[in-house]
């Protein structure tokens, strides 16, 4: 099981700077709309990360914390 664990920690580790380039892509498609999209991009982005439901460019962060996160508990557990 530690293994395991490991191999998720490292999944998580890499998959994470893909995931900061995605959102850093998205925000750039959105710096171009005025500052009033922007605010509400803002708003949309909070309620992703704070919804527990990744739909927009969070998602891969998520999947990341998600792998390191549970490779933390499988690796402390066994």
């Amino acid at each position: 099981m530690k293994l395991a664990g490991v191999i998720l920690v490292v999944a998580g580790v890499i998959l994470l700077p893909f995931g900061i380039l995605q959102f850093r892509k998205e925000w750039k498609a959105y710096r171009e709309f005025s500052p009033k999209t922007q605010k509400v991009f803002v708003l949309i982005e909070i309620f992703d990360v704070l919804s527990g439901v990744p739909i927009l460019s969070t998602w891969l962060m998520y999947l990341s914390a998600f792998c390191i996160v549970m490779g933390v508990i499988m690796i402390t557990t066994h």
